[in-house]
């Protein structure tokens, strides 16, 4: 069979390698090189596909764990990323996470409540305790590294003993020491966040008892002051510029839309009422009572004539008493202004004016500036007005100024400079396309020119060889076979294999001869 193939290939592929010119034989071995190289690659990129990551990010200890388990088991593997990250095959996955954790495997590097599953009679109080720190930090080390901008965590809790006298109570801290991914950083929302589940998670923990690093050794919590004035006077800072922002984003935004980009600018100021002011308002209405309660008392008095019994002679008297007790109407109103009122607008807007071509003495054209006439300015001024909600009875004060901006002049001949540029770039652009396909296009056409002569030629060869090969069988039947007859040198050959020692002498004569 590799003999059959051997002459297969030199009586059909070894005359078409030496047809083709060196340039052919070149360009042939390079892509069949780069074609091996891709089958390589694919090869390789089918063979890791069956691969699937079964745990990622482990611990050296853990990741042993789990690697003595496949080999004891021989479950194929692969280990990437320092050893970290631990592969398996595809269909086998679901069947080996059972297994592990079956086998409580991984352990995820931190202990949690699971520690109280042992059951250790002999075990002291202070044990105990401790047994109990170590599984709350667990477990919320745990919960932080389920963020995805965080691979591990670390925390520390110190939990004082409770104290008898309340001066000498020391309040519980905490440390977190995070370890990030460097594409995606930690937001200070999401740094104040970690921050509030570590502090609701722990009995005691204050907010600024907690202190937050990186693995590089960065403070990421800022220190938040006991003081409560220190943290009003940020929270109103905080406000106040809120407020300006957004009062000064929505003027903005209609001054864009009517006049352009860039051609106005609006400042907001505001003065912000952070009064907590609680009262209390009894009023009476003197007009208007009511009978509160009402008490009547009556007596009655009878005598009799004692000295003569057969004429009677009653007297009696009554008397009769009523208090009444009458309330005014009286209000009482409870009232608590909010906090962060307005008390106060400063808005000021400046507005580019308008720009009209006119020619200059050299002939070139040339921008001019033009002031926006008052009743433009007027219609801006009440749009703004209402923007930002102007009142007359807090005394808001609006101003707006049509000045020319000078960066307008500048801006425009940049324009005008960076137009051209990219004009002349789209132009440049389509010249190379049109180089490069009209290159392609030559390429293309010598490249059919000399396969078309290949072509020819090796149909040519293959007409040659195929009509010889007729001409051989033709003449193979028409002309006879004939016997040669045996030459002298042929008996000569003879007597030689039969006689050897003849032949011997023979020469030897000749050369004494």
């Amino acid at each position: 069979m590799f003999k059959d193939f051997i002459d297969r290939f030199n009586s059909k592929y070894l005359p078409w390698w030496k047809g083709l010119s060196n340039s052919r034989k070149a360009t042939f071995a390079a892509s069949s090189v780069l074609v091996l190289i891709i089958s390589i690659f694919l090869g390789n990129v089918l063979l890791k596909a069956n691969y699937q990551i079964l745990y990622r990010n482990l611990d050296t200890t853990e990741a042993g764990q789990i690697v003595d388990h496949l080999t004891e088991n021989k479950i194929p593997y692969q280990l990437s990323q320092g050893g970290t990250t631990i592969l398996v095959s595809g269909r086998d996955i679901q069947k080996v996470r059972l297994e592990l954790a079956a086998s409580g495997l991984p352990k995820s590097g931190q202990v949690g409540y699971e520690i109280f599953d042992q059951t250790n009679l002999g075990m002291t109080d202070f044990l105990q305790k401790v047994n109990y720190r170590r599984a709350l930090e667990g477990e919320l080390a745990k919960t932080i590294t389920h963020l995805n901008e965080i691979k591990s965590a670390r925390v520390h809790l110190v939990i004082p003993e409770p104290r008898l006298f309340k001066e000498d109570k020391i309040e519980p801290t905490a440390s977190i020491v995070l370890h990030l991914n460097r594409s995606m950083p930690l937001s200070p929302k999401q740094v104040e966040g970690i921050i509030y589940l570590v502090a609701t998670s722990v009995e005691g923990l204050s907010a600024e008892n907690i202190t937050i690093l990186d693995s590089s050794g960065r403070l990421l919590s800022n220190r938040q002051s006991s003081d409560k004035l220190v943290m009003l006077s940020s929270n109103q800072l905080e406000m106040k510029k809120n407020v300006e922002s957004y009062l000064e984003d929505k003027a903005q935004s209609m001054l864009d839309a009517v006049l352009g980009r860039n051609r106005s600018i609006v400042r907001v100021s505001t003065i912000l009422n952070f009064d907590q002011v609680e009262r209390t308002v009894e009023s009476y209405d003197p007009d208007n009572i009511a009978v509160r309660s009402e008490e009547s008392t009556e007596e009655k008095q009878s005598e009799s004539d004692a000295t003569n019994p057969d004429q009677k002679k009653d007297m009696s008297n009554s008397k009769k008493n009523t208090i009444r007790n009458y309330e005014v109407n009286k209000t009482i109103e409870h009232l608590v202004d909010q906090v962060g009122n307005i008390e106060k607008l400063h808005v000021s807007v400046s507005i580019d004016g308008t720009y009209e071509m006119i020619k200059g003495p050299d002939g070139n054209s040339v921008r001019q500036y033009a002031a926006r006439p008052q009743e433009e300015l007027d219609k801006i001024i009440a749009l703004v007005k209402g923007a930002v909600g102007y009142s007359d009875e807090r005394k808001d004060v609006l101003e707006v100024a049509n000045i020319p901006f000078e960066t307008v002049q500048d801006d425009w001949e940049e324009t005008q400079q960076f137009e051209r540029q990219e004009q002349t770039k789209y132009w440049i652009q389509i010249a190379y396309k049109i180089f490069g396909a009209v290159l392609v296009l030559f390429v293309l056409l010598k490249m059919r020119k000399r396969y078309l002569a290949w072509k020819d030629k090796h149909l040519a060869h293959r007409r040659f060889a195929e009509a010889q090969q007729e001409i051989q069988r033709k003449a193979a039947e028409i002309i006879p076979k004939v016997s040669r007859e045996p030459k002298l040198i042929d008996h000569m050959r003879k007597i030689a294999d039969d006689t050897p020692e003849e032949i011997a002498k023979a020469i030897k004569t000749m050369m004494v001869e």
